[in-house]
Formats: structure tokens, sequence, C-alpha cells
């Protein structure tokens, strides 16, 4: 997606999901422009990952698994994907995945 499509995505996703007092915003970097979302917790950046990749497996395990292969590429190095919650811990600690908002 272009950036313009990508910051209409995001923008609407962002409105949409402020309404919930339960959210906490978060910031993917990978590729060009980050993409900022909110979730209930880090594992929401499978579905942020997924609102903007064209080639994204609509297969759950599938699109794990090639998130993790992605952001190896850009890690440089392992990036587990047994479950979401790993993976988001590898995405954190490679940097890839930040916190910006710990409000709720």
């Amino acid at each position: 997606l272009s950036s313009v499509a990508k910051r209409f995505l995001t923008r609407k996703s962002v409105e949409d999901q402020r309404r919930s007092n339960r959210m906490k915003q978060y910031r993917l970097k990978i590729g060009g422009d980050p993409i900022d979302f909110f979730a209930e917790n880090p594992e929401g950046v499978l579905e942020a990952w997924r609102s903007v990749n064209l080639r994204a497996s609509s297969d759950d395990k599938e699109w794990l698994r090639q998130a993790a292969m992605s952001a190896c590429d850009w890690a440089g190095g392992p990036i587990r994907y047994d479950n979401a919650t790993v993976f988001a811990q590898d995405m954190m600690s490679k940097g890839m995945l930040e916190e910006i908002n710990a409000e709720g």
C-alpha cells in the first residue's frame, strides 16, 4: 500500500479503537513508515500489520509464519513464531515494536 493508504487505514483504525479505554498504543517499525495502532496487548501487532500487508495470509498460523520471516529479514536474527505472545516479545526486544502510550 502507498504511504497515503497506510496513513488512512491507520487513522481510521485509530479513530475506531480510541473508543475503547482498554487499548494501548503501539508502533510497528518495519519497512517504510511506522504503523501506529491500538490494541489490548502487543499481540495486536499481527492484525495491525496484516491490515496493511497485501500478501498477508488469511490463515492465522500462516500469517504468523510469514510475519516472522519478514521480521527476521529486518532484525537480522531469529523471531519466534510459536504463538503471538512470543512473536510480539521478540519484536519488542528487537526494537521493531514498541508501546508508545501506556494509558488505557
